[in-house]
């Protein structure tokens, strides 16, 4: 396991923590940081609220705690809130932490510990771990299928085997990264949607990165609580906007893949119009390399609406978890 500094040295990991006033789950977020069993730790807790949106009662989250510091910048966005923390940290590690989701304790220390034994004598490495996904009426663990670091990254995360297995998922909370990479290939500057993808499929292009991904479920994502992000936006323009700026770099069957599941869900629920519905399907097909499955997602996720579609989902992972219960009962006797 590396080092760890005493309180009156620079802490090895900083936390970074962007906040836009409107996560009910901050504390939660903060706390969990704190509670975390790594001893060299700090959190940068990055402010972006702009002007006239609600104070956040800081005092209240950690209680004088001098491990966190408070960086405001004033609604920069997501993408250059969480640079200006990277850029503001002490440690020579950093940690993601999104304002609405949290971590176990032992996720720094697992993390570190996997990074100090995988990091080459020569480059860089990226750890990040399972986690569970927690809805309004279902949790889950996710991904089921973990990153083995060798197949493309954007394969990983955009191509799907299977109809209920879902994509790769490397998400921003449970990423750590050294800071000097984070320098070297910072957060885009102003990018609206997809800033975790973004960065990861630039560092992965990179000859010297190694991505690491734990078995373990170390953090909580929350999702589906009725609250508005970025993620969940139906900015279909956005995406493909986005996806259209890495054609070329990345498999063309994972370009259409992306465009099958992001485009498409977005587009159906913005209500998109008939011509708009010509160019994605225009570039589903002749921009990327689609194929059977993901010809069968693009007209799914065209046709069935989105809270038809995440309703079957969460009976479908109910049911698998009431079998797991009842085969572990069953072990019992």
């Amino acid at each position: 396991m590396p080092e760890t500094r005493s309180g009156t040295e620079r802490p090895l990991v900083s936390v970074v923590l962007p906040t836009a006033g409107r996560s009910p789950w901050l504390g939660h977020a903060v706390r969990s940081a704190l509670a975390q069993t790594y001893a060299g730790l700090e959190v940068v807790l990055v402010d972006d609220s702009r002007e006239g949106q609600a104070d956040q009662p800081w005092n209240l989250l950690w209680a004088g705690d001098e491990r966190v510091r408070v960086l405001r910048t004033g609604g920069v966005g997501g993408a250059t809130a969480r640079q200006a923390g990277v850029e503001a940290a002490r440690g020579e590690w950093i940690a993601f932490l999104d304002d609405d989701d949290e971590w176990l304790p032992e996720k720094i220390a697992r993390q570190m510990e996997a990074a100090h034994a995988a990091r080459p004598a020569r480059g860089h490495v990226v750890m990040a771990c399972r986690q569970w996904v927690r809805t309004a009426s279902s949790e889950y663990l996710f991904p089921r299928r973990v990153y083995d670091g060798v197949e493309p990254m954007a394969n990983y995360l955009f191509c799907r085997r299977g109809f209920t297995q879902g994509g790769g998922f490397l998400q921003t909370s449970t990423l750590v990264a050294p800071r000097a990479l984070l320098l070297e290939t910072p957060f885009r500057a102003g990018l609206r949607v997809h800033q975790d993808w973004d960065w990861l499929l630039r560092v992965a292009r990179r000859g010297d990165v190694r991505v690491q991904v734990l078995e373990e479920a170390l953090a909580v994502y929350r999702t589906e609580d009725g609250r508005e992000t970025v993620s969940q936006r139906p900015d279909w323009r956005a995406s493909l906007d986005w996806i259209r700026e890495h054609r070329g770099r990345i498999d063309p069957r994972a370009y259409s893949w992306f465009v099958a599941v992001q485009c498409v869900w977005k587009a159906r629920a913005a209500g998109t119009p008939l011509r708009a519905w010509a160019e994605i399907a225009l570039a589903f097909v002749a921009e990327g390399r689609p194929g059977l499955r993901s010809a069968l997602y693009f007209l799914g996720f065209a046709v069935f609406p989105v809270g038809w579609r995440k309703s079957l989902r969460n009976r479908i992972w109910r049911v698998r978890r009431e079998e797991r219960n009842l085969w572990a009962l069953m072990l019992r006797w």
